[in-house]
């Protein structure tokens, strides 16, 4: 029955995408919101970015409030048959991709693609298209952005995307370096937060553990890389995967550890439960998670084609967690009538302003002084979360006991004993669509702020120690 209705909304995606007769300029309009993907790239080619809506038909600049006005489009081919077909048809245009230029794709909702892939040049011989640069031809980014941002399961499918290319793999012969264009990615990122809500990062060092020189590169993590996590993580929403696997279970309390000293006390850490069931690998302790385990998510080189076990790990659950972000904000801005994205630092007391406007009839709750802060956005996405999820129609199967090494226990979070800590596996919990409906009710102020006072009180002691011990990971020596 899944695959007939795949091939259903495949269809109505198709006749969607199609081009209007003529295009109506349209400004900015309440409601927007703008998640990026640092990863390997993005498919621009597949339904699952495209859009009829008259605004994603012309310049970002024009809807986006202090999106660059001088970014070049990139007028790619989407009436070819096949993914092949449509990346031959427009291999010369991939061929002038330059890095560190961003670009826009008109008729996706891809309002950017920028590559930070260093030493790498894109060529177009015979129709052959080599070093692409922001098409995704690794698969990992293109997973990631359809779980942040798809039309059909995407945890905000109205969310412009941009897509920021970081190298996907490090020389083991000389990983020296190898950090340089992630880091670069993450800090223009970063700069780009007056137009840009949040970025979410599903990558990190290979290996669990300290280096105190750079010698390593992003082999492991050293104080230049896990300063810069701290710094965009405080410029910016910034979720990051908590890792996959035992060798990332080493911070009961107290992150960052030895072994992730990147999980910064500014960076939101993601972690994964597997279609509701408990699972014992996934890095912890997390502040939020979500679906790790055969998730739904497209395929990057295909047209139509997704799946529901394309997407998997701490990878596609950081994604879904960013963009359920962005959705708070999207859904806070419709109700306050703001048309800005990104955030404005009015007070640096307060933090910075994600959204604004009138409140009107909201008289309690965060928007009543119509503001939505920083702060007060995490807090919602933190005391809303789901703590005992349940399945949901945008993750995959469960993998179920047998599906080692990233197996579940058999055991589902909703038969645990009332009481169980929960929150050493889930931080908050899920941001599933519970959560993605009680954060709307909290904003809207028709539902008080729940009280979360054991995860409040866990994490007031893992904060604690985690100041202390980031000061040891940020002094090289």
């Amino acid at each position: 029955m899944r695959p007939l209705i795949l091939g259903l909304l495949a269809l109505v995606m198709v006749l969607a995408a199609l081009p209007a007769a003529a295009v109506d300029a349209v400004g900015p309009t309440p409601g927007q919101a703008v998640v990026a993907l640092i990863d390997t790239g993005i498919n621009p080619y597949h339904l699952e970015f495209r859009s009829s809506d008259p605004r994603f038909q012309q310049h970002p600049s024009t809807w986006i409030p202090g999106y660059p006005a001088d970014t070049p489009a990139l007028e790619l081919t989407f009436d070819a048959g096949s993914w092949e077909e449509a990346v031959s048809a427009d291999c010369e245009v991939w061929a002038t991709v330059e890095p560190e230029t961003l670009y826009w794709v008109p008729g996706t909702r891809i309002v950017g693609g920028i590559s930070f892939v260093e030493g790498q040049i894109p060529t177009c011989t015979a129709g052959e298209l080599s070093g692409s640069l922001v098409l995704d031809t690794q698969g990992h980014g293109t997973m990631v952005a359809s779980r942040a941002a798809a039309t059909t399961y995407g945890a905000c499918p109205t969310c412009a995307i941009v897509a920021v290319q970081m190298p996907a793999s490090v020389n083991l012969a000389n990983p020296a370096g190898s950090e340089d264009g992630p880091i670069n990615a993450i800090r223009w990122t970063a700069t780009q937060s007056s137009w840009i809500d949040v970025q979410s990062n599903s990558w990190g060092p290979i290996v669990p553990f300290w280096s105190p020189t750079e010698h390593a590169g992003l082999l492991a993590s050293h104080p230049r890389f896990v300063s810069a996590v701290e710094a965009v993580s405080q410029a910016q929403p910034a979720f990051w995967a908590s890792g996959n696997g035992a060798a990332f279970r080493g911070g009961v309390l107290g992150h960052p550890t030895v072994l992730t000293p990147q999980a910064t006390p500014s960076a939101i850490m993601v972690g994964g439960h597997d279609s509701g069931n408990v699972t014992t690998w996934p890095g912890f302790p997390p502040h939020l998670a979500s679906d790790s385990c055969d998730s739904w998510a497209a395929e990057h080189d295909s047209i139509h084609v997704s799946g529901d076990s394309d997407g998997g790990g701490t990878s596609a659950a950081t994604p879904f967690v960013a963009g359920r972000a962005a959705q708070l904000l999207a859904d806070a801005r419709l109700l306050l009538g703001d048309v800005e994205t990104g955030q404005v630092v009015a007070d640096l007391t307060l933090g910075a302003v994600m959204a604004a406007g009138d409140a009107g009839d909201i008289t309690v709750g965060p928007l009543a002084d119509g503001e939505l802060t920083k702060g007060e956005m995490q807090r919602v996405l933190y005391t809303t979360a789901t703590a005992r999820p349940e399945a949901q129609h945008t993750d995959g199967p469960p993998c179920g006991i047998g599906g080692a090494p990233f197996n579940d226990t058999g055991v589902a979070y909703a038969d645990l004993p009332e009481g169980s800590p929960t929150w050493t596996y889930l931080g908050y919990g899920a941001t599933d669509d519970v959560a993605r409906d009680r954060a709307r009710e909290v904003i809207a102020g028709t539902t008080p702020m729940p009280e979360r006072p054991q995860e409040d009180a866990w994490f007031a002691v893992d904060d604690a120690l985690g100041e202390v011990t980031h000061s040891v990971y940020t002094a090289p020596l």
